[in-house]
């Protein structure tokens, strides 16, 4: 796994013979994230933004440098001060909150035309709420790449795993439908 993020930094960055080659993704949709452990606390389903940045490593492997974000707000349930006999309904607080990622993924098609694909890597989360924590994290999932107009459009869902213990959710799955150029 370190040689692929190696080689896939090293292949971004510099190598001119395989500017050709790097590819360039876009990506929005639709996230379903974890409950929260607190009990007074919902979260809803949120939206997420990808932009990555990808070099084939070999026929059937691609490394892929992924920016990501997750926006979704939290409801908290609070118990205001209720005159006698108390409060007929709850009230909740909400607040909006983010998930940013920096992910180095590979991708591993699945067949030889790489319309199918797995994908998976190690990340670095920005869970920004109520406070800011870093998060070492990872990602895995599946993709379909369908090639149109000398570009590929893809549908793509994956879980990606916040490690530790967090005030957020502890994990999110993002679907997404993108464009790669």
């Amino acid at each position: 796994m370190r040689y692929a993020v190696f080689s896939l930094v090293v292949s971004v960055l510099g190598a001119g013979s395989v500017s050709a080659q790097r590819f360039v993704e876009i990506g929005a949709g639709w996230t379903h994230l974890a409950s929260s452990h607190a009990l007074s606390e919902k979260i809803g389903n949120g939206a997420n933004v990808r932009a990555s940045i990808g070099v084939p490593l070999t026929p059937r492997v691609s490394g892929r440098l992924d920016l990501a974000g997750t926006f979704f707000h939290r409801k908290s349930e609070y118990f205001p001060p209720c005159p006698a006999p108390g409060c007929s309904h709850p009230f909740y607080t909400s607040d909006a909150n983010a998930v940013l990622g920096l992910t180095a993924n590979d991708l591993l098609n699945i067949d030889q035309r790489g319309v199918f694909y797995l994908i998976g890597g190690p990340g670095v989360y920005l869970a920004d709420g109520r406070a800011s924590e870093l998060h070492l994290g990872g990602d895995a999932g599946v993709g379909v790449s369908i090639p149109f107009g000398g570009m590929h459009a893809l549908v793509e869902a994956k879980v990606s795993r916040l490690f530790g213990s967090t005030t957020g959710p502890p994990w999110m799955v993002p679907v997404s439908l993108g464009l790669r150029f």
